[in-house]
């Protein structure tokens, strides 16, 4: 007699796609991811047909959202895709190559997550450019959108170069130098 792990199914249903348990904590990530995607789609949508509806035509605004919609589904893929190798489990439960796996695909999927909102944020300024008559106001949007640009820049730069810059997907085990201390080629363990 076979015991099986994980929740009973009643006759004629599905197992849930993850259950939690105290080692995997992967139905969380894909409850959020799944919420997130679809709250984007939704937004997406509604803006796609108040533009229709309004014929004023697509602008700037319209184009950044939309390829943050993309970009959104391809982050959102990928962290199911994570979750499918073992994010959100037990380090211990995880092969060493699934590790490997995992770490590159969220890596991947945090890069896009910051593309994805910089985009979504420089949308909102851009609408707000569009609607505004002030020229005072353009100026501040302009600025605004160029604040965000650069965040967006610095974010993408922080997140790809982290602790090792040969394997930057590697956080597991990876302890990191100073900032600093990188920078300049300093050894943690010598004096300035």
């Amino acid at each position: 007699m076979t015991t099986r792990s994980g929740p009973t199914v009643p006759e004629g249903q599905y197992p849930p796609f993850a259950a939690l348990t105290p080692d995997n904590h992967a139905a969380w990530v894909l409850i959020s991811t799944a919420f997130g995607l679809a709250s984007f789609l939704v937004f997406g949508g509604i803006r796609i047909l108040v533009r229709s509806i309004i014929r004023h035509g697509f602008g700037t605004d319209d184009y950044l959202l939309c390829a943050a919609t993309v970009l959104a589904v391809i982050q959102s893929s990928l962290i199911l895709r994570a979750c499918s190798k073992g994010l959100g489990m037990a380090i211990d439960r995880v092969s060493p190559e699934a590790q490997q796996d995992v770490q590159k695909i969220y890596y991947t999927s945090n890069l896009f997550f910051v593309v994805v909102i910089g985009l979504s944020k420089i949308s909102v300024v851009c609408f707000l450019h569009r609607i505004s008559r002030l020229k005072q106001h353009k100026v501040v949007f302009n600025l605004g959108m160029g604040l965000i640009a650069a965040w967006m820049v610095g974010s993408l730069l922080v997140l790809a170069i982290q602790c090792n810059p040969g394997q930057p997907w590697i956080s597991i085990g990876e302890e990191c130098r100073g900032i600093v201390s990188f920078f300049l080629g300093i050894n943690e363990n010598s004096k300035y």
